[in-house]
């Protein structure tokens, strides 16, 4: 049973770290509300990783940054966080494979929104000031952020009804 999570994340989170381990138990999500609600990360933290929360707009330990595809590598390197680390996720509501693809870092496990309802290798085109206006036109299909998983050399290992979960490497299914 999840803690923070929406759909089980917290669960698929620690098959995949019981699989492959971990090695510097650091994590950092994008896209946090300001209670945790629908954290995938927030459990981790409790039980003593390192963590990083940053989201739009900053309430207790969320950082504020509007994330973008041209500022991502400039706010990693605001926070000093790692090239290689062990867990990302990465749910902003709509620019999500736009980031993660301009996103220099290589994050062991990337757990990522994508849109159920799209079809194909559909990816929204990319709006920097987008805004999520609470419907179904976000984001990206499964098939897409596939495609960039493989072309950034990760794998597929699960998903659920909102996010993907890749493993850097062969390691998964």
């Amino acid at each position: 049973m999840s803690k923070y999570s929406q759909f089980n994340e917290e669960e698929v989170l620690k098959e995949i770290f019981d699989k492959i381990g971990t090695t510097d138990r650091f994590a950092v999500e994008i896209g946090c509300l300001p209670d945790y609600k629908f954290s995938n990360i927030k459990a981790l933290v409790d039980e003593g990783w390192q963590g990083l929360f940053i989201d739009k707009e900053a309430s207790g330990g969320v950082n504020a940054e509007f994330i973008t595809a041209e500022n991502i590598n400039d706010i990693f390197q605001k926070y000093d966080l790692p090239q290689i680390f062990d867990l990302l996720s990465i749910d902003i509501d709509g620019n999500d494979f736009w980031v993660w693809k301009a996103l220099i870092a290589a994050p062991r496990v990337v757990v990522i929104e994508y849109n159920r309802h799209k079809e194909g290798e559909a990816v929204n085109d990319y709006d920097p000031n987008w805004i999520w206006k609470n419907n179904n036109n976000f984001g990206a299909s499964k098939d897409a952020l596939v495609k960039l998983a493989t072309e950034k050399g990760y794998t597929l290992f699960a998903e659920n009804e909102s996010n993907l979960f890749f493993i850097y490497g062969k390691t998964g299914k």
